[in-house]
């Protein structure tokens, strides 16, 4: 299926009295109000989004909107909840959605908490949402690391401490202190997940050091967030700050700014195409950062399809869907009883053997992380080995996580020293390959 139109929520305006909207917190920063928010909104126009005008239509019920659409992107906060209430009608929408096999997405702009933790809140308030349905701006962030940084950014400045679990394995997170500049000129970029210990010395530290030129990541854009009788800062409004010091080099992620939208459709037409082809007996995902128990295996079997799952929270995680029953499946790469990720499961499908595969990253080499990459590729072609003499067709599909040759990447001198072309994990891939793999 091809999502060809998709509805993005945007919060609705709830009555707003100023008087009863001020802020003071314990950083002694001055009173944030409405108007102040919507100054500060005015001067981050420039870096919005262009507006597409024409294109809204009124509904008199959530509900109403399932005729109109292929799937369904919702904010959360204004749309499926306030706080800890579920706005009416929006169990009845999700419901109907499901009944109707239309896709549903929650896009937030939650940075300090993964995916799994936000579904578990919606999970905990009585909406229908699974952690997989939801895509944040911390997964947006986090994807742009893995798969759009520059080459050469290895070492990430974090700022809140629940950026300490990011899943980017090539990368070296430093936490940073607001109280010594240790670590800061350290950093390639600095990524500003949430603001819940923000203070003076913290906006000092980050000014000082985006005026010399390193970049920051804004996790979240949202400039204030609304609370009872209150409004509380939020990261877009202390990147206002730097903009106005004189930084440039602030990179935006999350709604409404496209990498948050443009994740998210991946997300939705990636599966959904691969699911609804004609081609496609059998789908290995690597990955899937979701444990057992949130995993969607609804939405496969409602296709048809049938699904065994290998999860772990937050990082890794494999998956196989099939067409057809899946049979005698085997979790983990055996050699090792101490290794706890989730990175490699069997099974049988239609009379052939197949695993999902997602080789560890191995950076920096050298170091323990490299010298398990080692160790797992060895375990990995003595598995292999092992299958060949069962005498049964065998694929062995994933992410591998190498570069065997200079011509396999675009740019090999930015390559080097990687732990994908170290000749250690060339000479790993080509004993597994020379074993008779194609």
């Amino acid at each position: 299926m091809t999502i060809n139109m998709y509805a993005v929520y945007v919060k609705p305006l709830l009555p707003i009295h100023h008087e009863s909207l001020n802020m003071t917190n314990t950083s002694g920063r001055s009173l944030l109000d409405i108007d102040k928010i919507l100054h500060v909104y005015e001067d981050l126009r420039p870096i919005m989004p262009a507006h597409t005008p024409g294109r809204g239509h009124k509904a008199e019920r959530m509900r109403d909107l399932l005729d109109h659409f292929d799937a369904l992107m919702l904010d959360g906060f204004g749309v499926l909840n306030i706080g800890k209430d579920i706005i009416p009608g929006a169990i009845e929408l999700l419901s109907m959605a499901a009944d109707q096999n239309k896709p549903v997405l929650v896009v937030t702009n939650g940075a300090t908490q993964n995916e799994q933790m936000i579904g578990q809140k919606y999970a905990d308030m009585g909406l229908p949402v699974l952690s997989p349905q939801v895509v944040s701006s911390r997964a947006a962030v986090t994807h742009w690391l893995i798969h759009d940084r520059p080459a050469e950014w290895r070492r990430i400045g974090v700022v809140d401490h629940m950026a300490a679990d990011l899943a980017v394995d090539d990368v070296t997170l430093i936490r940073l202190d607001d109280k010594n500049a240790d670590g800061w000129a350290d950093c390639d970029a600095i990524a500003v997940m949430g603001a819940t210990m923000w203070n003076e010395a913290w906006q000092a530290r980050l000014t000082e050091t985006a005026m010399r030129g390193c970049p920051v990541l804004i996790a979240n854009p949202d400039v204030a967030a609304p609370h009872p009788g209150r409004f509380s800062f939020e990261p877009g409004y202390f990147a206002w700050q730097l903009i106005t010091a004189g930084a440039t080099d602030i990179r935006w992620f999350g709604k409404p700014h496209q990498t948050h939208f443009d994740l998210s459709m991946m997300r939705l037409e990636h599966i959904t195409d691969w699911l609804t082809g004609d081609n496609t007996d059998i789908l290995m995902m690597q990955e899937i950062k979701s444990q057992d128990e949130n995993f969607p295996r609804d939405a496969f079997k409602d296709l048809g399809w049938h699904i065994a799952v290998h999860g772990q929270k937050s990082y890794n995680g494999v998956a196989i869907a099939a067409r057809h029953p899946i049979s005698d499946v085997m979790i983990g790469l055996p050699g090792d009883d101490e290794d706890e990720q989730a990175r490699y499961m069997e099974a049988s499908i239609g009379g052939v053997r197949v695993a999902t595969i997602y080789l560890p990253n191995g950076n920096p080499a050298p170091g323990p992380k490299f010298d398990y990459k080692l160790a797992w590729m060895n375990r990995l072609t003595a598995r292999a080995t092992a299958l060949l003499q069962d005498e049964m067709p065998v694929v062995l599909a994933g992410d591998f996580n190498v570069i065997p040759q200079d011509i396999d990447c675009y740019d090999p001198p930015g390559w080097e020293g990687d732990a994908l072309t170290h000749p250690e994990s060339r000479a790993a891939f080509f004993s597994l390959s020379n074993l008779g793999y194609t």
